[in-house]
This record gives C-alpha cells, structure tokens and sequence, in this order.
C-alpha cells in the first residue's frame, strides 16, 4: 500500500502492537497502512459526519478488516475507547487539534502517545500539551508537493520543563538538527517578511512585529 510521505511520517511514530485512534480518519488510509505493516492489530477510526463515515466504514469492509476496527461517528475524542493508548490528530489547523484534545482531556488518561500534524500555528500546540503531561519526543519535518509539515509524537512523562517561545515557534528538536525542508521554509518566511517591509505604508505596530521575526529567524538559522 503507497501512501503520501506526510501520512509514512505519521505511520512511522505509531510504536509496534498500539492501539490507535485516528481522529479524523477519512479513508482510514493510515490504520490500512498500519494494519498492513503488521504494526496494529487494531483501531478505533473517527469521523464526525455521516457521509464520510459511511465511506470509511466501506473502505474498512472492503479491506477485510472491519472486524478488527472500531468506527466511531462522533466528534474527536468524545467516544474514545479506554484501550486506546496512541491517538494520532492528522490534517487539521492546531486550534482545532486542541480543541478536540482539550475538550475531553478527561478521556486521555490512557493515552501515552499523541501524534499530530497541524497544517497551521503549531507553535500554539507546545504549552497546551506540556500541560496535558506530554513532552515532543520526536518529529519529522518534511515538504510534499511544495507544502511543509511538521509531524510531532508528544509522549506523556510525569514532568518536563516548560518550552520557550522560541522552542515554540521554530521546534525544539528542529532547532537542533535544522531539517533541510526546515531551513528552506524558514528561510522563504525571512524573504517574504523582508519584502512586506519594503512597503513604505506599512503600520508601525506590524513593522515591528515582522522585523522582531526576521530577526528571530536570522538567529535560528545562523545558530551552530
């Protein structure tokens, strides 16, 4: 089974004999895919409207493993199964990453590893995780199709020392290995920033703003 190299990234942080919740799992390509490898030997699969879970469900059947899988038609993790112990949040702005996983926090009291793929403002996932008692242990940041991902696995840990803004923004473990898919989206972030404050009618507040990121950029990418 061939799958984007966005969802092998998600695929690759799931540990061997997990049982996941895939919240938002459209085609539930990525439970096929595990089931496949012979990495699971079961899945909760969630979509919240009925059209697509009806076709996941045909997808699942199709496939020879609905006995071994749990659809779920419900709203992120509000029906998550108490043997569930990795959920995986793929494909989706982190707002609506946090909302799904701070709403029913309650329901990841099993859960020791939480894999996620925010297309939008990761940096807002850092504190909110630390606080739910998950540290990142491990990302893979990577271009498909000209579009940058940074997938994360976030394992709980009983304490971890709280990120900076910077750790936030740029990625505590990209800042250490610098990702070459890293730098180059880093890196047009600086150009385009730069050529906004070109702009002779841009307000004050905004050109101290952008330059303040510059700056910050600069210093992330030219660090050792």
């Amino acid at each position: 089974m061939k799958i984007s190299n966005r969802l092998m990234a998600v695929a690759s942080f799931v540990d061997k004999g997990a049982f996941i919740a895939d919240i938002g799992s459209d085609h539930a390509t990525v439970p096929l895919y595990l089931y496949e490898q012979g990495v699971i030997s079961h899945a909760e699969t969630v979509e919240n409207k009925k059209g697509p879970y009806s076709r996941m469900v045909k997808v699942l059947e199709e496939a020879g493993v609905l006995e071994l899988s749990y659809p779920s038609l419900s709203s992120g993790i509000e029906k998550l199964m108490p043997e569930v112990d990795t959920v995986i949040v793929a494909g989706m702005g982190a707002r609506l990453i946090l909302s799904i996983l701070l709403t029913n926090k309650d329901k990841l009291s099993n859960v020791k590893t939480i894999i996620l793929d925010a297309h939008n403002e990761r940096e807002l996932l850092f504190e909110p995780l630390r606080g739910l008692g998950y540290s990142l242990m491990a990302n893979s940041f990577i271009e498909e199709e000209g579009i940058s991902y940074d997938v994360m696995k976030w394992v709980k840990q009983e304490k971890s020392e709280p990120y900076t803004d910077k750790e936030s923004l740029f990625g505590p473990l990209n800042l250490k290995t610098k990702p070459e898919a890293w730098v180059k989206f880093w890196r047009k972030e600086q150009n385009r920033l730069e050529g906004i404050l070109q702009s002779q009618t841009l307000p004050e507040e905004k050109r101290n703003e952008y330059s303040t990121k510059v700056d910050a950029i600069k210093e992330a990418l030219d660090e050792n």
